[in-house]
């Protein structure tokens, strides 16, 4: 039965399904091409996830470094390419034209991106920041507005990771909790 790392694939979602001759390591096996439909997966959306393990083992401050970015980017696409990577996945993680303007133009995109700073909240760090923008998002698509999410909480309170994940088991259910779950638990850098 196909399924995603969090959760069972609906059978709509398995309606358009085409299948593919397979890849190298499939050692001539057909796989099953299911068209992705989860907006998280858009890499413009978090930023870069590089830090000094030495100077922050705890990950807290990503550094901002588009050269060694885009040093990082262009081994991952060799190693996509040594792996029989299907097309698509490069357009999905941007890959597809890869340049350092490109990379630069990124890392200033998301420098401009303010900090959060709703109604009398803080973030503890930055990854519940990210992970609270995540939810706020999703919360919006399902009519959910950020003050009612956020009413859980006494004003001027410092959002942790527990936090976010008393938000999603408030307001969501079904596969769409499990999703954010398992997202937040990569932005928050949590098991």
């Amino acid at each position: 039965m196909p399924a995603r790392i969090d959760s069972m694939f609906k059978v709509n979602e398995l309606q358009n399904i085409t299948i593919h001759p397979g890849f190298d390591f499939t050692q001539g096996a057909q796989v099953m091409q299911i068209p992705a439909t989860f907006g998280y997966l858009n890499p413009w959306r978090f930023g870069d996830k590089l830090f000094d393990l030495n100077a922050d083992p705890q990950q807290m401050r990503p550094l901002h470094d588009s050269e060694r970015a885009f040093h990082y980017a262009q081994a991952i696409t060799g190693l996509m390419e040594r792996h029989d990577a299907p097309p698509e996945l490069y357009v999905r993680f941007e890959l597809d034209m890869l340049t350092l303007e490109r990379e630069m133009a990124f890392a200033e995109h998301w420098a401009r991106q303010r900090p959060w700073t709703g109604k009398a909240y803080r973030c503890a760090h930055h990854g519940v920041e990210e992970a609270l923008r995540f939810v706020l998002s999703a919360a919006k698509e399902q009519g959910i507005t950020q003050d009612a999410l956020l009413k859980h909480f006494p004003a001027g309170h410092s959002l942790a990771e527990r936090d976010i994940f008393t938000l999603i088991d408030a307001c969501f259910t079904g596969d769409r909790h499990k999703a954010l779950v398992y997202q937040s638990r990569l932005l928050l850098r949590t098991e």
